[in-house]
Formats: structure tokens, C-alpha cells, sequence
């Protein structure tokens, strides 16, 4: 006792008709997606690369992370801040105090030499002075002289 289907023969001829055509079409699926695979370029290289670049980022980021700066609380920094600050600021004042005491000193000798400057002027006008006052004198001394003695 075989059991036949009710199928005809025309409707099973259809069917595998139809299963045939999906089979091709599956098949030209299956052809389309190896040749688009084929043609998709290699990343190997590309993605090598950045694995280092981000290998390196993550490094750098790493050591960020040990600054101690990183760890400060932003009240902690702002002080240290400040203390900084403080601390630069009195090395500009101990340098300012420094080339204040050198531009002193400079400015005293600067005055010495002024003023023995000043000295020889005065030294050489009083010399000139006395030569012009003993010339005077000699001249008169020596009228006196000739009217003494012619007199």
C-alpha cells in the first residue's frame, strides 16, 4: 500500500520548476557575494597601524593618569598654585632687590666719577684763575717797578 499524493503531474513538474529556478538563484547569490568578497580590500595593514597608534595613546594616556597633578583635588591645586605663585614672586623680588643694589652702586660710582671730573675742572679754572691773577699782578708790580725806578 503506497500512498500517492494528490498532487498531478503538471503541479509537481511546477514545483521543482520553481525549486530548480530558486536553487539558480541562491547559487548566483552565493557567486555574487564571493566575487564581492574578493574584491573588498585588505585592512590587515590599516588596522595594524592604528592598533599602534592606539597602543601609544593609551601609554600616553596612562601616564597622565600618574601625574600627580591628575590626583590633586582643585583646592589642593589652587594652592599649590598660590604657593607657586608666592615662591615666584619673591625670586623676582630678591632679583629686583639685586639689580636695584647694583644700579646703586653704579649710579655712586657714576657720582665719583662726576665729581672728581668736576674737581679737575674746577682745579684747572682755579689754576687759570691764579696764572691770570699773577700775570696781572706781575704786570702791575713790574709798572711800579719802572715808575720807581725812572721816578
Amino acid at each position: 500500500m503506497t500512498h500517492e499524493p494528490d498532487h498531478s503531474p503538471s503541479e509537481t513538474a511546477r514545483a521543482f520548476e520553481d525549486f530548480r529556478a530558486e536553487i539558480s538563484l541562491l547559487r548566483h547569490a552565493l557567486e555574487g557575494l564571493t566575487a564581492v568578497r574578493e574584491r573588498v580590500p585588505d585592512y590587515t595593514p590599516t588596522l595594524a597601524e592604528m592598533a599602534g597608534r592606539m597602543t601609544a595613546v593609551l601609554g600616553i594616556l596612562a601616564r597622565i593618569e600618574k601625574a600627580p597633578a591628575i590626583a590633586l583635588t582643585p583646592v589642593e591645586l589652587t594652592k599649590q598654585v598660590a604657593a607657586s605663585g608666592a615662591q615666584a614672586r619673591a625670586e623676582d623680588a630678591r632679583k629686583l632687590d639685586e639689580a636695584r643694589d647694583a644700579i646703586t652702586r653704579s649710579i655712586g660710582r657714576i657720582d665719583g666719577i662726576v665729581e672728581r671730573g668736576q674737581s679737575v675742572e674746577g682745579r684747572t679754572r682755579r689754576l687759570i684763575w691764579c696764572c691770570a691773577a699773577s700775570a696781572v699782578a706781575a704786570v702791575i708790580l713790574w709798572s711800579l717797578l719802572v715808575h720807581l725806578i725812572t721816578g
